[in-house]
């Protein structure tokens, strides 16, 4: 493996993971605990927390990576400006717009 393939390893944090998905699943029991959707029971709460860590397990493995610290992501090419549309408020009020040129003269009409 040479140093150029590293680009294309996805890394990622199972550990991290499951850390995140224990604190997702205990504040999910404690949710479903106070708005009595489950029980008070130990095995209900057990069940939520182990389906909430097995979530942060696998969003650890196969969620999205982030970018390499020290690399900079592609810009993304620049806008093309285009023709502001004519403003239709002053034509309904009857009067006629007042258009600008680009030598920054102001013209009737």
């Amino acid at each position: 493996m040479t140093g150029g393939d590293n680009a294309l390893v996805k890394k990622t944090h199972p550990i991290r993971g499951i850390l995140w998905g224990l604190m997702f699943g205990l504040g999910l029991a404690i949710v479903l605990i106070v708005t009595t959707v489950i029980n008070l029971e130990l095995s209900q709460v057990i069940i939520v927390v182990l389906v909430g860590t097995l979530i942060g397990f696998l969003w650890g493995m196969f969620g999205p990576a982030r970018h390499p610290q020290g690399v900079v992501a592609p810009s993304p090419p620049p806008l093309r400006r285009s023709r502001e549309p004519e403003r239709t408020a002053d034509r309904d009020a009857g009067g006629e717009a007042e258009t600008s040129s680009e030598d920054g003269s102001e013209g009737i009409g």
